[in-house]
């Protein structure tokens, strides 16, 4: 492919050995990833199971969200999106003020 960047000052020490490191997927309940699984990909060496987004902790595991804390969530969510949206409206709207007030006044 190409020739690989050799540097003056390199020793061939390994700082950060990033070998057995794995991508997480981007579902984080799934054990693997989905391009893992195309590829036929299978992980013997895995003998417990990962840690999903319902362990605590401790590792115990938590109850799943009822569809009122569910609701209570997604509404805090909705509410703290519209906010940000409501300062950039605001923002842009005395932009717009002050421009237009500037070309009346000096126009």
């Amino acid at each position: 492919m190409g020739n690989k960047k050799v540097y003056d000052d390199d020793d061939g020490r390994t700082i950060a050995d990033m070998s057995q490191v794995e991508r997480p997927g981007m579902f984080g309940h799934l054990p693997r990833s989905a391009s893992d699984r195309q590829k036929g990909h299978a992980d013997p060496d895995r003998k417990t199971s990962p840690r999903t987004a319902q362990d605590g902790a401790d590792g115990m595991k938590q109850p799943p969200f009822t569809r009122k804390e569910r609701m209570k969530y997604t509404w805090m969510a909705l509410r703290a999106g519209l906010l940000v949206a409501l300062v950039y409206i605001l923002g842009c709207g005395l932009v717009i003020a002050l421009l237009y007030l500037f070309w009346v006044v000096f126009a």
